[in-house]
């Protein structure tokens, strides 16, 4: 067992950690941001430190894990800062201007829409 191993190879006793076992460390669960088509126009927005911009009818995913996000809400009605945990939101138009929703469940929210 020289010093030759090869991708993907562990060497028990030797202090190398194969990369199937690396590999299986789970990475962080994404953040997965939505801009319906329904808005009719883009968003802006701050993550983490990157700074994004969404088109109507996109999704960004994010893999970094637990971020804030800070969003102009349009208009007077300022800004929008929030701190969010992996999972899936949507970016909705209010009274209020831009907000974001987190999505549950798409699939018992599209079968109640279109029962049968």
């Amino acid at each position: 067992m020289g010093g030759d191993v090869a991708v993907g190879e562990g060497v028990v006793g030797e202090g190398v950690v194969g990369a199937t076992f690396v590999d299986s460390v789970a990475a962080p669960a994404p953040i997965t941001i939505l801009n319906p088509a329904n808005t009719g126009r883009p968003v802006n927005y701050a993550l983490g430190a990157g700074q994004y911009s969404i088109e109507s009818a996109q999704s960004l995913v994010h893999n970094d894990g637990t971020q804030v996000i800070v969003f102009d809400r349009g208009g007077d009605f300022g800004t929008a800062t929030y701190t969010l945990e992996p999972g899936t939101y949507r970016f909705v138009l209010t009274d209020a201007g831009w907000d974001l929703n987190t999505v549950r469940d798409q699939v018992a929210d599209t079968s109640m829409d279109n029962p049968g």
